[in-house]
């Protein structure tokens, strides 16, 4: 009766089932209640793919959940910026992914053996982007040359002598990839349970939108 969100714990007892037993016995604006609210709409924003919610969006689905204006109450796990509600897991997890990505920043770029006579002026920025940093992003519609320009920089890559790995999310995508490129490609899955990114220099992912 003191904390009937304990039934969180137990599968199968999900915050709306568990929450209706809460208001038997707390109050509706009960503290304990708002941040039970507050981890589980974090939850859910996190499942959607968002890693934060601003602060006054947070109050306004609060105001729409209780029925009134509510002192937002924080729980364990759940931290603020004054700005900004995020999960801690999901503030480290991007931390994480930010150190990964720029602690390398500053090492030596590689530079381009010779420009290509085929490819477009945005096609060469990007190869030239690709090997002069840690990440790149290549973005563009169907037909725009993405995968034309990948075999570039494959290609700049291993004439440098660095092992390159191909990674598709599905076996069509990466037997289009192998048929442009000209090398073996695997799919993500396989990649992993296989342990091949150890092994590679530079790691390609070809239509990562999916």
């Amino acid at each position: 009766e003191e904390n009937p969100y304990v039934l969180l714990q137990l599968k199968g007892f999900g915050f709306k089932t568990v929450d209706a037993l809460a208001r038997k016995f707390l109050k509706e604006d009960s503290p304990l209640r708002i941040q039970e609210w507050v981890r589980y709409y974090l939850t859910e924003e996190t499942r959607r793919g968002h890693l934060f919610v601003e602060f006054p969006e947070l109050e306004e689905k609060a105001k729409k959940f209780f029925g009134k204006e509510v002192k937002l109450v924080f729980p364990e796990g759940v931290e603020t910026d004054g700005e900004r509600v995020f999960l801690t897991r999901s503030y480290q997890a991007e931390a994480e992914i930010f150190h990964f990505f720029t602690e390398n920043e500053g090492e030596e770029e590689l530079e381009r053996s010779k420009k290509s006579s085929f490819l477009t002026e945005e096609q060469e920025l990007a190869v030239e982007t690709a090997l002069k940093n840690k990440t790149c992003i290549i973005c563009g519609y169907a037909g725009t040359g993405k995968t034309t320009t990948v075999k570039e920089i494959v290609e700049e890559l291993r004439s440098k002598g660095l092992e390159v790995l191909l990674l598709a999310p599905t076996g069509k995508a990466v037997k289009r990839l192998e048929e442009v490129v000209g090398i073996p490609a695997s799919t993500i899955h396989r990649a992993i349970i296989h342990n091949e990114l150890l092994f590679a220099d530079a790691v390609i992912l070809d239509e990562a939108s999916m």
